[in-house]
């Protein structure tokens, strides 16, 4: 089986947002929500997927683990990611540089 890259993967979600909007105003709505939200909360799924991988591996391990509530994980990582006052990371900014080509 062929393995799809992360960036292939985003690629391909954020492009799936911008088309089958029905009207001028739904477009719009989504091509915001693509430029400006999805660049931030694409990684903080990832993460939060790797954080429940994590959990589960060490439950399996025997070890005593916290449920991860996921609202309150996203969150936490936008309030700490937030790109307002926090430097992105370099996986933020070539979304969001995605996210603008695919909405031009």
């Amino acid at each position: 089986m062929a393995s799809i890259s992360e960036e292939d993967l985003s690629k391909a979600f954020l492009s799936s947002l911008t088309h089958g909007a029905g009207s001028e105003a739904d477009q719009q709505e989504q091509e915001y929500l693509v430029r400006e939200l999805m660049p931030c909360l694409i990684p903080a799924l990832k993460s939060l997927l790797r954080a429940q991988d994590d959990a589960v591996r060490r439950k399996c391990n025997g070890e005593l683990v916290l449920p991860i509530k996921p609202l309150d994980f996203l969150a936490k990582y936008l309030y700490r990611h937030n790109p307002r006052f926090a430097t992105p990371s370099e996986e933020t900014l070539v979304l969001k540089r995605l996210a603008e080509k695919l909405t031009q």
